[in-house]
């Protein structure tokens, strides 16, 4: 009697699994992948769907050619129905892995020069959130409110416009800039920020580009004769300037 009772729950359970592997929903799940350059949505029941208007997007790094896709409902019909983030890809189109992230379609993904680190600057106004990934295992390393874009000077740092919301707002002329804006620089293996040209009460300084062959940083530099005057558009004056790269270590 016992035998048969342990062979009935035995019978049931592999018959509960059968019934559970055979549904669609469970047996797979939809994802994204490449084929010779084109992006297609693989959905639950294995039908291959290719993005037309969303193609992926390269980046040549010392590691090779790196690739992903941004994916979020708002971007396509196609879309629809997936979970927004961001799917990266090496040279021979393999998957390195998924990013979940909310608002995908108002991400930028920069990386750096050898590949390992990925950056990504998020939001819909002025000031975006700046997002520093390792490209093994997608692991969140640091974040800072910035303006614009970055620009990497090397495999190990970046140089941005840092709205420091900490010292608090600038006029109404300002818009949508939510505090003072310094040029700084991360050094993601020494994991330390630095300053190229930090803000005063009068002056604001905002990341232009990087000239390599000429080795500096190009900034412009914001400024009013009294604090006061911020809130005039037209008692602010811009100017361009520049400093050298500096020194790694």
């Amino acid at each position: 009697m016992n035998a048969n009772r342990r062979y009935l729950r035995v019978f049931l359970s592999t018959s509960i699994m059968l019934v559970l592997l055979s549904l669609p929903s469970l047996a797979a799940q939809e994802s994204y992948v490449l084929k010779e350059g084109s992006a297609f949505r693989v959905n639950a029941d294995g039908k291959e769907i290719e993005l037309e208007e969303d193609q992926p997007e390269y980046c040549l790094t010392d590691s090779g050619m790196y690739s992903w896709i941004i994916v979020d409902p708002e971007l396509s019909d196609v879309m629809k129905g997936s979970k927004s983030g961001i799917y990266f890809f090496n040279e021979f189109e393999e998957p390195l892995g998924f990013l979940p992230f909310e608002g995908a379609a108002y991400c930028n993904v920069s990386l750096s020069p050898d590949g390992e680190m990925i950056a990504i600057i998020f939001g819909t106004s002025v000031s975006h959130d700046l997002i520093l990934y390792t490209m093994d295992g997608l692991e969140k390393k640091k974040s800072f409110l910035v303006i614009g874009d970055i620009c990497w000077l090397d495999p190990c740092r970046f140089v941005f416009t840092l709205d420091d919301v900490g010292k608090g707002a600038r006029g109404d002329a300002m818009d949508q800039q939510e505090g003072w804006l310094s040029v700084m620089m991360y050094d993601a293996m020494m994991e330390e920020l630095f300053s190229v040209m930090d803000a005063t009460e009068t002056e604001d300084y905002m990341l232009v580009g990087v000239n390599f062959e000429r080795e500096e940083i190009e900034v412009l530099r914001r400024s009013v004769k009294e604090v006061n005057d911020w809130g005039d558009e037209y008692m602010i004056e811009d100017a361009p300037l520049s400093v050298p790269i500096p020194v790694a270590g």
